[in-house]
């Protein structure tokens, strides 16, 4: 998937990174303007210390863009539908 991105965005302002964000995230080495997720979040069971990396990583004025429904969810006019508490924890 990552080279699938990589290779429909050919801009030298773009970084991809594949990395595993609930550690301490080295590879950032500058402040970001944007930070997106994609499907992603919603696998993580303690979001705080992301979201801390999150914000040593970027400029007051930054973006961080999170998307966490399913485009074939969204194409059918659909959701995520759960019978129980359980079932939607994290």
């Amino acid at each position: 998937m990552l080279e699938n991105a990589k290779s429909k965005i050919l801009s030298n302002n773009v970084v991809f990174e594949h990395s595993d964000i609930t550690n301490r995230w080295d590879f950032a080495t500058q402040k970001y303007d944007l930070i997106t997720f994609s499907l992603v979040l919603e696998h993580i069971e303690n979001l705080d210390e992301v979201f801390r990396e999150i914000n040593k990583c970027t400029k007051a004025e930054s973006h961080v863009y999170i998307d966490e429904l399913h485009p074939f969810k969204q194409y059918n006019d659909s959701k995520a539908r759960f019978s129980s508490a359980e079932e939607c924890r994290l």
